[in-house]
């Protein structure tokens, strides 16, 4: 028996912003090549890295 996967489209996320500042600072941080520096961050980087693919997925 196959089973069938229903997949549900990626939409696009819409953001407003009250003024042109808080627009400016966005696309400020969202381009910028500077890593956010957290625990937690800094976690995820390190286990991402350390990840190996599974053998029988090729």
């Amino acid at each position: 028996m196959a089973s069938t996967n229903i997949l549900k489209p990626i939409r696009p996320t819409k953001i407003s912003f009250e003024n042109d500042k808080e627009l400016s600072e966005f696309v400020e941080y969202a381009t910028k090549k500077e890593k956010t520096h957290s625990d937690i961050m800094d976690n995820v980087r390190r286990d991402l890295s350390n990840h190996k693919r599974s053998s029988r997925r090729k």
